[in-house]
């Protein structure tokens, strides 16, 4: 019935949304013959985060011939509308400290730094 539906909308050449609902909790996304067909997927979660703060992020699984962003957002709903705020890198914490030293004329490079930019 899905298939039929996707058929009939691609055929009109139309921007269609169509809104798929799933438990609390449950995270099956992209088991679907909806999921295979779309052209895009976006993800709306709503979770409770570490501190028991009610959070809601939004993820684009899918967008067929796009290079969309790959890092989840945080969004909210307010009276202003939909509200998508810009995503913030995950950058693991990097002691700041001095990561080369001389020592006998050798350069004596901390490692943890360039496992960081990928150079090892």
């Amino acid at each position: 019935m899905i298939h039929l539906l996707y058929k009939f909308l691609k055929k009109a050449n139309c921007v269609s949304i169509l809104i798929i609902d799933q438990p609390w909790g449950s995270s099956s996304i992209g088991e679907g013959i909806s999921e295979f067909l779309a052209d895009g997927i976006i993800h709306l979660e709503t979770y409770f985060d570490e501190h028991e703060m009610f959070r809601r992020r939004l993820r684009i699984l899918k967008m067929r011939g796009t290079n969309h962003a790959k890092m989840p957002c945080a969004y909210d709903i307010n009276s202003r509308g939909f509200v998508l705020f810009t995503p913030e890198p995950s950058v693991p914490k990097v002691e700041r400290k001095r990561t080369a030293k001389r020592k006998e004329g050798f350069l004596r490079i901390d490692y943890r730094i360039l496992a960081l930019y990928g150079k090892l």
